[in-house]
């Protein structure tokens, strides 16, 4: 558009030139515009250089037209400048946005990394806490457990001590009151029994033993032969397990011992306070007990 008008305006001037050189016409009153006419960048520009060239006759279209061209190119290297600078501005409000989201996004990475690691710690730190727990509980109960060992040990030795020195002063008992029988059947012995008399003194005993030889075991054993002999073996019977293991001689002061009590005597004779028989008491003490044994050691 803006060349149209250029190319108008010089086809005028160049027209009013020749009409001017041919008549002399006197100088054209000066051009008035409006807005609406031509562009606001360049009316005032325009109108001046057409003055110019109307009131000097010596300008040639050719150089109107050149002036014309200069003018309406001015604007637009100011157009384009100020694209350039508008691009220019645009570049680096971008970099700099780019710049700051770079920044934004290494600061996040590096938070989250803070982050990371401080859990990581933290995770780390409850763990040894936990495994020192767990560490200090299972010494706590170790030492329990050792302490209550260490306790039973001794409540075990406590009580093995004990029965020690209750069978110590059981057995010292027993021996204590073997002594004293002892001492009482040798007194018995010095004054011998009457073996006849002790004959007559066996009826009871005939329940339970038989006395002549080859005689048949009944409740008790046969006692053809006892004296002398060690108690509890006589061939075929079955004697308890004390009077078995025993190892003393049937002689006139265990015997005495025996028919008057033989509950007592077992625990004497064998030296153990535990020892147990199954014959009963038969109560046959001092002068009977020492004619009983007078008449046993008459049988053989």
């Amino acid at each position: 558009m803006k060349y149209f008008l250029i190319m108008c305006m010089a086809l005028g001037l160049t027209m009013t030139g020749c009409k001017g050189e041919k008549e002399k016409a006197p100088t054209p009153a000066p051009v008035v515009q409006t807005e609406a006419e031509v562009d606001a960048v360049i009316v005032e520009d325009e109108v001046t250089v057409v003055e110019e060239v109307v009131v000097d006759d010596s300008v040639t279209t050719a150089e109107v037209v050149s002036s014309l061209e200069a003018v309406v190119d001015e604007p637009v290297v100011e157009a384009d400048s100020m694209t350039g600078e508008v691009d220019a501005a645009a570049d680096k409000a971008a970099a700099d946005k780019a710049a700051a989201d770079k920044a934004a996004a290494d600061k996040a990475a590096v938070d989250k990394a803070a982050a990371d690691k401080a859990a990581a710690d933290k995770a780390a730190a409850d763990k040894a806490a936990a495994d020192k727990a767990a560490a200090d509980k299972a010494a706590a109960d170790k030492a329990a457990a050792d302490m209550a060992a260490a306790d039973k040990a001794a409540a075990d030795k406590a009580a093995a001590d004990k029965a020690a020195a209750d069978k110590a002063a059981a057995d010292k008992a027993a021996a204590d009151k073997a002594a004293a029988d002892k001492a009482a059947a040798d007194k018995a012995a010095a004054s011998a029994g009457n073996a006849t008399a002790g004959a007559g003194k066996i009826g009871k005993c005939k329940a339970c033993h038989s006395f002549d030889a080859g005689g048949s075991h009944k409740v008790g054993p046969n006692l053809f032969a006892v004296y002398g002999k060690k108690a509890g073996k006589a061939a075929g019977y079955n004697y308890g397990s004390d009077l078995k293991g025993a190892s003393f001689i049937w002689d006139e002061k265990a015997l005495s011992l025996w028919v008057c009590d033989s509950k007592s005597a077992i625990k004497s004779l064998t030296g153990n306070s535990g020892a147990k028989t199954k014959m009963t008491k038969q109560s046959k003490c001092g002068v009977d007990a020492q004619d009983i044994a007078a008449y046993l050691k008459t049988l053989k």
